[in-house]
């Protein structure tokens, strides 16, 4: 079964900003997003996903160096679209 996509915001936030660092290939902070499910029902998942919006909502993610071309529009809606998915997975119960 395929996983569930993100919103196109996410996706398109996570392609250009952290999958440089974060990828399969050499996962910086043993945190590789392209294999992190996007499952939010499983609770260490969900944990995943919160500790990565709270990480770009303090801007610590990502790092200065590399948020040099990084436009807040662009934080703000892929903060925005996470955080509305992950209020909806808390309302849910999941």
């Amino acid at each position: 079964m395929a996983q569930p996509k993100l919103p196109a915001a996410v996706e398109s936030f996570l392609e250009t900003h952290c999958l440089d660092c974060h990828d399969a290939e050499a996962p910086k902070a043993d945190l590789n997003l392209e294999g992190l499910s996007r499952d939010l029902a499983d609770g260490k998942t969900l944990a995943a996903w919160v500790r990565l919006f709270d990480r770009v909502e303090k801007r610590e993610m990502p790092p200065p160096e590399k948020a040099k071309g990084l436009d807040n529009k662009e934080r703000d809606a892929a903060l925005n679209a996470l955080g509305e998915m992950l209020r909806q997975a808390d309302r849910e119960g999941i």
